[in-house]
């Protein structure tokens, strides 16, 4: 009975070619998934390796098998010091073990070479030997280091442009200003006729168009001071009822100009939050005015403040406007971008504030979405954390530690 268990065992050992066949798998799964292969004894002696080994250390697999690693990597030229740390490490008989350093190949390349292990151990649990990869790193180090230089140089020129643009708010609006104020002066009549009607439409026509150029100034100006890290967020605890309501009034003559009804909407219990006023109202304005400008006549903007789930504050602004594709949304979020219905119904603008809208609600710890659809309006939301809820009862403690 003995013997027939023994003639099936033998039966299933492997054959030379079989052996040969693991090999030869072996050297394919190297090929695709790492460099080498590589196995050890309980003495660190190397009992297995894959032949592209030969390739990162220009020694023989023959010449290596049965040495100890401490051997082969005096042979392959690796320093005392890099031999001394790693072989106190092998002493403590790790689980798993890692070695990272640049190796000088046969043809003089230098590569950055990484090695990992995995302990085996035999039936009682005893570490018997390690069993490990090699990976050659060089070109993706390369391509991660180049990758992160052309970073660095984008972030310094967008840097270098917007300290560029914010230094030049003096410059840009001290003419401006000039000009709508002398323009004003004409249209308005203030010291006197100014003689034909044509001057009077051409004074007319210089204060709308410097007042818009302002405008767009004033959008760059403050989307290129965020970017620069130049804004600083002046907290306060306010009622956002208050602030809605002034948008409100602010915008409710251009509403009716376009034939449209604004509304808003506080939800009970939504009194006071910790932000920036000014910077709070100006992302309403900018989304309102939006709004306004892609609805037409006949529909209905509305500016509306929940309280969420989470205790954080979502601030909206709703419309049945024209809308735009689910596809369109990232890029309309980036400056100077419109999606082509708007452009094609001649509406003027730079795309400017949903981009800066965006920046002054991230400042905030925010987030802005746009839920759209071609034909079925949009709303766009500003999405305050719980911890700008000044009537939630962390948010005393949070505005303290802000302030604080």
């Amino acid at each position: 009975m003995s013997l027939d268990k023994h003639e099936r065992n033998h039966d299933r050992l492997p054959t030379k070619d079989a052996w040969c066949d693991c090999e030869r798998r072996l050297e394919d799964f190297a090929a695709v998934g790492c460099n080498w292969f590589w196995e050890v004894d309980r003495d660190f002696r190397l009992t297995f390796l894959s032949s592209q080994w030969e390739a990162f250390t220009g020694l023989k697999r023959q010449e290596a098998m049965g040495k100890r690693l401490d051997e082969v990597w005096r042979e392959i030229g690796l320093s005392n010091e890099f031999i001394q740390q790693n072989v106190a490490v092998l002493k403590k008989r790790p689980d798993r073990l890692q070695f990272d350093r640049l190796l000088t190949l046969p043809n003089g390349q230098i590569s950055d070479i990484r090695v990992r292990g995995q302990a085996f151990r035999d039936n009682g649990g005893a570490i018997i030997g390690y069993r490990g990869v090699g990976f050659d790193l060089t070109a993706e180090r390369r391509i991660k280091a180049e990758l992160t230089r052309a970073k660095e140089e984008a972030e310094f020129a967008n840097r270098a442009k917007s300290e560029f643009l914010a230094n030049m708010s003096h410059e840009l609006r001290t003419p401006l200003n000039s000009i709508l104020g002398f323009s004003e002066v004409m249209k308005d009549e203030i010291l006197g006729p100014i003689g034909s009607s044509r001057y009077h439409t051409y004074a007319q026509d210089i204060h709308a168009s410097a007042s818009y150029l302002l405008d767009i100034i004033n959008d760059i100006l403050d989307l290129a001071k965020i970017e620069a890290g130049e804004v600083t967020l002046r907290e306060t605890i306010f009622n956002v009822r208050d602030v809605v309501e002034s948008c409100h009034r602010m915008l409710q003559e251009r509403a009716e100009a376009a034939g449209l009804r604004l509304s808003y909407d506080v939800e009970d219990g939504v009194t006071e939050i910790y932000a920036d006023r000014i910077h709070i109202k100006q992302m309403i304005l900018n989304l309102s005015a939006n709004a306004i400008k892609f609805t037409p006549m006949g529909g209905v903007v509305r500016i509306a403040v929940r309280k969420r789930a989470d205790g954080g504050v979502n601030i909206a602004v709703e419309d049945d406007g024209i809308g735009m594709a689910p596809k369109d949304v990232p890029s309309v979020m980036q400056p100077f971008n419109q999606v082509e219905p708007a452009q094609s119904r001649g509406h003027k603008g730079t795309g400017l504030g949903l981009a800066l809208t965006k920046s002054l609600i991230e400042a905030h710890d925010g987030a802005l979405t746009i839920a759209s659809a071609l034909g079925a309006g949009a709303v766009v939301t500003c999405a305050l954390p719980p911890e700008r809820s000044a009537f939630d009862e962390s948010a005393p403690a949070a505005a303290a530690q802000r302030t604080g």
